[in-house]
């Protein structure tokens, strides 16, 4: 992208810039900085002394963004977590999961035969649950041994195996 010279840019103004005024919103704005400095500090004075009263600030964050959300965008917010929370299996063995997993059992209810022979089970606790380690991604390394012989062979310096 080019540079744009200062002789290239159409002048708004005729030449005429209001000193005072800019000189006012550059104050301004410097002023409502230095207000919003101040608030930061005084934001973490608290979330410091709440910390100190045994309180976790992360929490006390999510509380204040919970507190702005409109109520029906709270309530959704709140059932897409406890959805995926379900589907994670991170609600079983508490009340709630409890409480969800007997009116999901009571809603297929007779319905399935196979829902009889899982209703007595509950779903494994979310610290239960079996950890899957990702699959390495790309080819997989070769030993120091293999890439010599590798070598070797492409600069021909050996026999490729089952040639002599």
């Amino acid at each position: 992208m080019a540079k744009t010279l200062r002789s290239e840019i159409p002048d708004q103004f005729g030449g005429v810039i209001n000193e005072g005024a800019l000189a006012r919103y550059v104050e301004r704005v410097e002023r409502l900085h230095e207000e919003r400095a101040s608030l930061g500090e005084d934001i973490k004075a608290v979330m410091e002394e709440a910390k100190n009263a045994g309180f976790v600030p992360k929490i006390i964050r999510q509380m204040v963004r919970e507190r702005k959300m409109e109520p029906v965008e709270l309530q959704d917010h709140l059932a897409l977590l406890d959805s995926y929370r379900r589907g994670l299996g991170m609600l079983a063995g508490t009340p709630l999961g409890d409480a969800a997993m007997d009116r999901a059992e009571a809603a297929t209810g007779s319905a399935r035969a196979e829902g009889a022979s899982r209703r007595g089970r509950k779903p494994r606790s979310f610290d239960e649950q079996p950890v899957h380690q990702p699959r390495p991604r790309g080819r997989p390394r070769k030993n120091v041994g293999e890439a010599l012989a590798d070598a070797r062979l492409h600069l021909g310096e050996e026999e490729p195996a089952g040639t002599a």
